[in-house]
């Protein structure tokens, strides 16, 4: 979780909140949590544990005060440029009210990549 957390705090766009839920957790991942102080952190606890995740998503995205939302499990994380590259999609397709992006998965040495992915990672945004 914590390589999740630093990878958005060490993002080139800077302008964002995270909104991290609490899907009432028993992995300690709460005081972990709580270890972060930067001012854009806010942190929802729910009490009752959600089946899926859908239901911590929709308290996040319930919460969000910014224009765009972007997903991010405790698992995972973002290439520093992601939130600008997302960002620089906007300001070329204003008219866009859904963007997605392909991903890599890594085990060990071996990384691998979807076919969304390894379609548009050429481009740049």
């Amino acid at each position: 979780m914590e390589r999740s957390i630093n990878s958005v705090l060490n993002q080139s766009f800077q302008n964002f909140e995270i909104l991290l839920i609490d899907d009432a957790s028993t992995d300690g991942s709460t005081q972990k949590i709580n270890e972060f102080s930067d001012p854009r952190i806010r942190v929802f606890t729910r009490t009752e544990l959600g089946p899926g995740g859908y239901a911590a998503r929709n308290l996040g995205i319930e919460r969000a005060q910014g224009e765009w939302v972007a997903l991010l499990d405790a698992d995972d994380e973002w290439y520093p440029n992601h939130l600008e590259k997302m960002n620089n999609l906007f300001l070329e397709y204003p008219e866009v009210y859904f963007m997605s992006c392909g991903w890599q998965t890594l085990k060990g040495d071996i990384k691998k990549e979807n076919k969304f992915y390894n379609k548009h990672k050429k481009r740049e945004a």
